[in-house]
């Protein structure tokens, strides 16, 4: 949550029974609301609609400090709903208590008092505090450096959409090179990484373990072997998953392009998406080679479609589901125990660029 601002109580703030007087406080929760949804909003016509249920948990005395904390909770069409904390501070010990938790509505206006659109512009914000980039490492500083710059290239303003990074990192020589190249695209963000270090058999797979611990609602997952090809479009599939709560992950590496004209029917969500589950002759792209006129020869295996980490948006409560297991299959290990529910993208995000010596298939002209 973020902290907005902060009061001392002072003896002029108490009620009758020498606690802090309930009117004031909604007084200043309101006004921290009200200052919050306005420089979120990027606007000062920002009024308040409804305030819900409020409920005085516990009493907060003179000397304490009321600190107010809030979060973007939902942007509708002329509205915004905030999620508002007040928190009695112990400035002894530091100690804090929730007095008061509430949601507060704001509507946008004109200068004359009417309901207006909020921007889109404003929606994106809402969605970077969602979404926290979680990029996986190995050793292999080649591949991620040709990785990232693809993804800025096709997504320059990717940044604005992405809270936190994690470079959860296996064993590289070269960490200080692959943060380098991660703040230089990202300076504005969070960047943490990570390390793994064991030299154990799968302890690979422990990077992974990680990613339940993450705080936002989503994450995608990118690991350093994948080449982005066009832009990912992160706002349109973020509110598609707000609305279709039963997908788990979405798949930004399927090409709809190669499936036959059977599977295209059977697996047709939209002119976007497409479900791959609802077939068994999936043809999985694992790479491609290019010749000398740069035309891509695609190399790709027929099977059953298969729970994948890379590259993909998830929704982080998926991996609360299941358990990591430090062995070869550990993908679809955890795939079988959670069941998820997946969908991928029709046209293809990211092409695999890393060495993949047990696929086996065919050469492919797209």
């Amino acid at each position: 949550m973020r902290y907005i601002t902060q009061h001392p109580i002072k003896k002029s703030d108490l009620g009758f029974h020498g606690n802090l007087f309930g009117g004031k406080l909604l007084a200043w929760l309101d006004a921290a609301a009200a200052s919050y949804a306005s420089e979120f909003c990027d606007t000062p016509r920002m009024v308040t609609k409804a305030i819900d249920q409020c409920v005085f948990n516990k009493p907060a005395k003179e000397g304490q400090l009321l600190k107010i904390y809030g979060d973007v909770k939902k942007i509708g069409t002329t509205s915004i709903i905030l999620y508002m904390e007040a928190r009695s501070h112990n400035v002894y010990n530091g100690k804090q208590n929730v007095i008061l938790a509430t949601n507060i509505t704001f509507v946008r206006v004109d200068e004359m008092g009417d309901a207006i659109p909020i921007s889109d512009r404003v929606r994106s914000k809402l969605i970077g505090e969602k979404v926290d980039l979680v990029i996986s490492t190995s050793r292999r500083f080649h591949l991620l450096e040709k990785t990232i710059n693809s993804l800025i290239k096709y997504n320059p303003d990717i940044d604005k959409f992405i809270k936190n990074i994690h470079i959860i990192d296996d064993r590289s020589n070269d960490r200080p090179q692959i943060l380098s190249l991660i703040k230089k695209y990202f300076p504005n963000n969070v960047v943490k990484l990570i390390e793994f270090n064991s030299d154990e058999e799968f302890a690979y797979v422990d990077k992974f373990k990680y990613l339940k611990t993450l705080s936002s609602e989503y994450c995608l997952l990118l690991e350093e072997d994948w080449e982005c090809c066009e832009k990912i479009e992160i706002g349109k599939h973020i509110s598609y998953l707000d609305k279709n709560k039963e997908i788990d992950q979405l798949i930004l590496s399927g090409h709809y392009w190669l499936q036959s004209e059977e599977v295209q029917k059977l697996t047709h969500i939209d002119s976007t998406y497409w479900d791959h589950q609802q077939s068994n002759l999936f043809k999985h792209v694992i790479g491609y080679d290019e010749d000398f006129k740069g035309n891509k020869n695609y190399k790709w295996f027929e099977g059953k479609p298969s729970f994948t980490l890379n590259p993909t948006i998830n929704r982080v409560s998926l991996f609360n589901k299941g358990k990591f297991k430090n062995i070869r299959y550990y993908e679809s290990d955890f795939g079988e125990q959670v069941k998820a529910k997946q969908i991928l993208t029709k046209s293809a995000k990211f092409v695999h660029i890393g060495d993949n010596e047990s696929a086996e298939g065919t050469q492919w002209n797209k």
